[in-house]
């Protein structure tokens, strides 16, 4: 592993992989609570519970208030609290004051309205984040990786990255921070971000230091190394003294068209920073497929630096807001078709 630096390892917690979509009632490795029938319902960052169709957590009981409790996790533990209930909220028997925050742990028999309905935190461990499809069918996309895409794998309309200041949206080249509990909008449909406090103890999501190989600005030089029909392109990475190569993939050919635009700019005497710049639709043309599918092709590559695991790996297409541009992100770039050697070296900045 490369040496990261600190800043970027901070930002990150210890898992592997990229994405998965779960039913949104019940996942055993988060903060669980059951009901007294035996039904189960994962907590988020923040879980409103109470009678109102729109809470995380629904009573049916007709003393409990619509607005009845909140659960949240604070940084290091779960805490409940009652939000002015008409019939009170009690922990372990004990009615509990209204706005205090008391601590729940694994086993701690919960009741809302009626101190004989108990429910249980069966599970307490931290939140990860999270973006739940609010309308039906109602779904959760979990990153286990720095990176995601919404609302699915074969449409990517959203990616949602891990950087240093935290999760951000980019939307078409244009990148916003996202924030605990807002809604997101992606093609009609809502979406909330369930985002738990960062270096709080949470099991966040991204690469930690057991599992990343290189943070994305240590990248010396990427070489594609191409037979001579095209057919086959795999890459190699560089940091420092050591390579990493990742192996021939069928997206591989957009890097390669991205790849030999840079490079063409930057022979014929362009500014680096307006080098390699292709609009979606050329982008296409260029690899015989359609806009959808550089999409797709964009989120593959970005899947596959994660996996190797490249900090912000999200950075190797860039995209330029507004304009539907993109580009490749490394400066130093080589290109082997079979015993021919093109590189040109970035301009001295």
């Amino acid at each position: 592993m490369v040496g990261i630096p600190q800043h970027l390892l901070e930002s990150y917690g210890n898992s592997t992989g990229c994405w998965r979509q779960r039913e949104p009632e019940y996942d055993a490795d988060m903060g669980v609570i059951e009901r007294p029938d035996g039904q189960r319902f994962t907590l988020g960052t923040r879980s409103l519970i109470g009678r109102a169709a729109y809470c995380a957590v629904r009573l049916d009981d007709p003393i409990a208030s619509a607005e009845h409790a909140a659960i949240h996790w604070d940084g290091s533990l779960w805490v409940v609290r009652d939000l002015a209930s008409t019939n009170g909220t009690w922990v372990d028997g004990v009615r509990i004051d209204v706005g205090k925050k008391v601590e729940i742990t694994s086993g701690s028999k919960l009741s809302f309205g009626r101190r004989s309905n108990r429910w249980t935190l069966v599970e307490a461990s931290a939140p990860r984040v999270r973006f739940r499809r609010l309308e039906p069918p109602s779904y959760v996309v979990e990153p286990t990786g720095g990176i995601a895409v919404l609302p699915s794998e074969e449409q990517p309309l959203v990616t949602l990255c891990a950087g240093p200041d935290g999760w951000f949206a980019d939307r078409e080249g244009e990148g916003r921070l996202l924030k605990d509990q807002e809604l997101l909008v992606v093609d009609s449909d809502h979406w909330r971000v369930e985002l738990p406090p960062a270096l709080s103890g949470v099991d966040d999501t991204g690469f930690g230091s057991s599992t990343s190989w290189a943070a994305f600005e240590q990248i010396q030089q990427l070489r594609f190394e191409v037979s001579r029909d095209r057919e086959a392109i795999s890459l190699a990475l560089e940091a420092g003294s050591q390579i990493k190569r990742l192996g021939h993939r069928a997206y591989h050919e957009l890097l390669l068209v991205l790849a030999e635009a840079r490079l063409r700019d930057r022979a014929a005497g362009f500014d680096e920073d307006e080098c390699g710049w292709l609009y979606s639709n050329e982008l296409a043309k260029a690899i015989a497929a359609d806009v959808g599918k550089v999409n797709v092709d964009v989120y593959r590559l970005r899947q596959q630096f994660d996996l190797a695991g490249i900090l912000e790996a999200h950075r190797i297409v860039e995209r330029r807001g507004t304009t539907r541009q993109l580009r490749i992100g490394v400066r130093q770039l080589e290109i082997v078709e079979g015993a021919t050697l093109r590189s040109t070296p970035p301009a001295e900045s």
